[in-house]
């Protein structure tokens, strides 16, 4: 993992705010150029301006953003900063962090707290304030979606943090949105926690080389996989229609990510 992003997810894990900005300076700070050097990424994000309502465009990109750093792995949205030379603008007033969780909770039920603090940081301009919000990681439970319509996003849209954008997850992060999240892409590359598990599966019954669509009978099969209480899952359909196939991708998926999966009763898969 990069240097800079440790006091980051250390915070992160441990749900709280550090006292002091100095705690977390020596990391994303650049001190001779009285600015952050650390880029946006799977847990860190920068905003200039506080919104004034979650109803706007720009007040519906926060809640989207909080929303996909909790379904990932958590995140911390520093406000008062500049986007395009990362030096601090400054706020005048923290950020309604009471209104924030409400909606939150109104809009995709997510039930954790969001933490938020302000700390005053030196500039050439003089001292100036910046705001921090802690998004905790979602723990082992389904994915939080839109439960209603917001602004032009629908009820059941499902957000993800990948590297620093906020998506709506697509087919390829399905086994990311479903695993135990419990470390960066680049920390499972270097701990070798991204190994095949063991595996028995006949060749691929497909007739053609990539696997398309089918996301949201994938996405059922994965929450029934990881959070279902039925032994069994059954497809059905005409003969052709793809279901030997979209098993075989399962099954693939599965074994693939297999060792960063985690069951809500703390059991992992070893076969």
């Amino acid at each position: 993992m990069r240097q800079e992003l440790k006091s980051i997810v250390r915070f992160i894990e441990s749900q709280d705010l550090p006292s002091s900005f100095e705690l977390i300076k020596d990391d994303i700070w650049d001190v001779s150029k009285n600015c952050f050097h650390t880029q946006e990424t799977y847990v860190i994000d920068f905003k200039e301006t506080i919104p004034s309502n979650f109803t706007d465009d720009y007040g519906i990109g926060i809640v989207r953003a909080c929303t996909s750093f909790y379904n990932t792995f958590g995140g911390i949205l520093i406000f008062g900063v500049r986007n395009g030379d990362l030096t601090i603008a400054g706020v005048a007033n923290p950020i309604d962090i009471e209104a924030l969780n409400r909606v939150l909770f109104e809009f995709c039920g997510i039930r954790a707290e969001l933490l938020s603090k302000s700390y005053s940081v030196s500039t050439a301009e003089g001292g100036k304030t910046i705001n921090l919000v802690l998004i905790p990681k979602r723990p082992l439970i389904r994915p939080v979606r839109l439960k209603r319509d917001l602004g032009k996003y629908k009820a059941g849209t499902l957000w993800i943090r990948d590297r620093a954008e906020t998506l709506e997850a697509a087919q390829r992060h399905l086994p990311l949105v479903y695993s135990a999240r419990t470390s960066l892409p680049s920390q499972a590359d270097e701990s070798g926690e991204t190994v095949t598990i063991h595996r028995s599966l006949p060749p691929s019954p497909a007739t053609m080389k990539n696997f398309i669509g089918r996301q949201s009978l994938l996405e059922s099969l994965w929450d029934w996989f990881i959070f279902g209480d039925q032994p069994r899952m059954y497809l059905y359909g005409p003969g052709g229609s793809g279901k030997s196939t979209l098993a075989f991708e399962l099954s693939k998926l599965i074994a693939e990510h297999g060792s960063q999966i985690a069951f809500p009763t703390g059991e992992r898969l070893d076969y």
